[in-house]
């Protein structure tokens, strides 16, 4: 796998195995772009790359704070001179890749466009949570102003082609949308002076029901538990969860599923979603996550720490066991628990492309 940039007619070309994306800006007068210009051009790319990663990370796996810098290496483009200069009229051979930075590059041609066309409610849809469309929004305004007037040409192949140009719609996104969104929180629910609150890692967020409406279950039967709070979660100036407003529901959180596996150097997609199930020590005050087919438990102090760790183990073990495998794919040192583990983790990872 290679990843690069160049500079020599195509201002920016990543390569990811088999995908290439293409970005270029067109020579003003004189068919030259200023070197200054492709500079911030490769800056704010990016940018714009590793915050569109930034969230599809935290969605991916479940977080609610803040994603590890570590996590977010995959998404760094590199200067390789291995890297082809490719003119903007070359054929780009193109594959859709099942990894986190051709989906980021995806995502980040889809916003070119939308921006580009002025489709102010389009980007909003795609990315209702203010802490991460709020960086995007303003990566798309440096990128707009530091292409000083230049169109930028945008290209994958099996994906639509087009131009990118400085657009007056862009500085407004800043302007619309929401510092709230509907979705949910996960935390222990727990109670003072009668007010409801989840216990998350950055600190006790209160909510509050939306009016005639209450939970199926009884919230006093869900105290000390973890629980998911489903309703309009509205955010600080700086990005905290302050409060949940209009509660639609409050459940007993048991399980989570991924449908990847997740390390700093490792992206792992599963053929099903692997589902983990959860609970809480109350004794340690620790939150546990756990599967038993792999063997694996966790407990830690905070929620999003458990998952990190959960997906650290597996994809060590995924490692070993992969690394281990013979002609058949199979081990003969492995014992008969060790094969039928190796087994069980080769059947639910997707052969990597």
């Amino acid at each position: 796998m290679s990843r690069g940039l160049n500079t020599h007619g195509t201002i920016v070309t990543a390569v990811q195995d088999a995908v290439m994306f293409d970005l270029s800006v067109v020579p003003g007068d004189g068919g030259r772009v200023p070197i200054r210009v492709a500079g911030n051009v490769m800056v704010n790319v990016q940018k714009l790359i590793s915050d569109i990663g930034r969230g599809m990370i935290a969605g991916t796996l479940s977080l609610q704070g803040d994603v590890p810098e570590g996590l977010l290496s995959r998404f760094t483009l590199y200067i390789d001179g291995s890297v082809p200069s490719v003119s903007s009229s070359a054929d780009l051979k193109f594959e859709s890749p099942d990894n986190m930075l051709g989906r980021a590059l995806g995502d980040m041609l889809s916003l070119l466009e939308k921006a580009g066309n002025g489709s102010v409610g389009d980007i909003i849809a795609c990315y209702p949570d203010p802490r991460y469309r709020l960086p995007i929004i303003r990566d798309l305004i440096s990128l707009s102003n530091d292409l000083d007037g230049l169109p930028l040409r945008y290209s994958a192949d099996g994906m639509k082609r087009g131009l990118f140009r400085p657009a007056s719609v862009v500085p407004s996104l800043l302007d619309k949308g929401s510092d709230s969104c509907f979705g949910d929180i996960r935390g222990i629910l727990r109670t003072s002076d009668g007010d409801l609150f989840l216990e998350m890692k950055d600190g006790n967020v209160p909510f509050e029901f939306e009016p005639g409406i209450r939970p199926g279950e009884d919230p006093d039967s869900l105290m000390d538990s973890p629980c998911t709070v489903g309703g309009r979660i509205r955010f600080s100036g700086t990005g905290d969860i302050e409060r949940v407003t209009d509660v639609t529901k409050v459940d007993r959180l048991k399980e989570l599923s991924f449908d990847r596996m997740i390390s700093s150097d490792k992206d792992l997609a599963l053929r099903t979603p692997l589902v983990v199930n959860i609970g809480y020590d109350s004794d340690r005050n620790h939150w546990t996550i756990g599967n038993r087919p792999l063997g694996i438990s966790i407990s830690k102090r905070f929620l999003d720490d458990a998952i990190l760790e959960f997906h650290d183990q597996f994809v060590f073990m995924w490692e070993v066991y992969d690394g281990n495998s013979g002609k058949d794919g199979r081990d003969d040192d492995l014992d008969d628990d060790e094969l039928q583990l190796h087994d069980y983790i080769v059947s639910i990872v997707k052969d990597e492309e």
